[in-house]
């Protein structure tokens, strides 16, 4: 299997994995996806497409994906979901982080485990982890009330 399949195939398995236990699909999961089907199908599968291709196209290091990933939390945030979070000073410093965080996870370490480099960063990985399970539990706390 080819870089840009083991990339788009892991890309997309943790975006699903990072979009559920971060939205209201962890706790309302029938009506999360009734909803935003077929958008969230699109988006689950065309971010880690483009990624996909720019990390083959462009051979892009980890400094170059976190960076993308940056820009990639920003225009999915900020531009097609107005997460009202990240308009919220200071919530927005937080939501920052967080979506840092997940969004690097879904980036970046497809490319670590492809390039086998996990152990060699797993320090990074531990705190996005520790990060995501923060989120996720906030998440549950907030969502569980609706």
């Amino acid at each position: 299997m080819n870089k840009f399949l083991k990339y788009f195939l892991l890309a997309v398995l943790f975006f699903v994995i990072v979009d559920f236990l971060t939205t209201a699909a962890l706790v309302h999961p029938v009506e999360y996806y009734s909803t935003f089907m077929p958008f969230i199908l699109v988006f689950y599968i065309g971010y880690p497409l483009i990624f996909s291709f720019i990390l083959t196209k462009f051979k892009l290091k980890t400094k170059g994906l976190f960076i993308g990933a940056i820009i990639g939390m920003f225009i999915s945030e900020v531009i097609f979901f107005h997460n009202p979070l990240f308009f919220q000073f200071p919530l927005a410093l937080i939501a920052l982080l967080f979506g840092i965080s997940c969004y690097s996870l879904i980036t970046i370490v497809p490319k670590w485990i492809i390039d086998k480099e996990v152990l060699k960063r797993k320090k990074w990985i531990i705190i996005m982890l520790v990060l995501l399970i923060i989120n996720t539990l906030l998440n549950y706390a907030t969502q569980i009330k609706t």
